[in-house]
């Protein structure tokens, strides 16, 4: 079973979901204090439904906003609103979103290129538990040196 389909077993109240979601988030921290490392994406262990849920809307919403940035997976390109949605989904704690902002801005897709702010959304994502983001936060703060 997927991560998402997990994340997605786990909002509905499967309980052998939570568990291994559990399983595999074991021994891993994130800004709440219990989450997974190098995973598809940073999901918070499952103690109750509510959090299960908020893992499942936000990864929702970074697959919407990633998807209207570029006009892929089936939406229409708008980039404006992909934009918003990420960033929404980074500041709600989603480091897979803001990994994705620190990349947009990094490469200037979307939007103007701009070392600084890229630097600024891999930080978040490392701080979130994306340790993806970990090497391209290294080579930003190498470029700005």
């Amino acid at each position: 079973m997927s991560l998402d389909d997990l994340v997605q077993a786990a909002a509905e109240g499967d309980e052998s979901a939570m568990a291994e979601l559990e399983k595999r988030t074991m021994n891993q921290l994130n800004k709440f204090g219990e989450v997974i490392e190098g995973a598809d994406i940073t999901v918070p262990m499952v103690p109750d439904k509510r959090i299960a849920e908020t893992a499942a809307a936000l990864q929702q919403q970074f697959l919407e906003g990633k998807g209207k940035l570029h006009g892929t997976d089936g939406f229409m390109k708008d980039a404006e609103e992909g934009l918003r949605l990420l960033t929404e989904a980074a500041n709600a704690g989603s480091g897979e979103a803001a990994f994705g902002l620190g990349v947009a801005y990094r490469y200037g897709m979307e939007v103007e290129a701009d070392l600084e702010t890229a630097l600024e959304w891999y930080r978040k994502a490392v701080a979130a538990g994306f340790t993806d983001a970990a090497d391209e936060l290294a080579q930003v703060e190498k470029l700005l040196k």
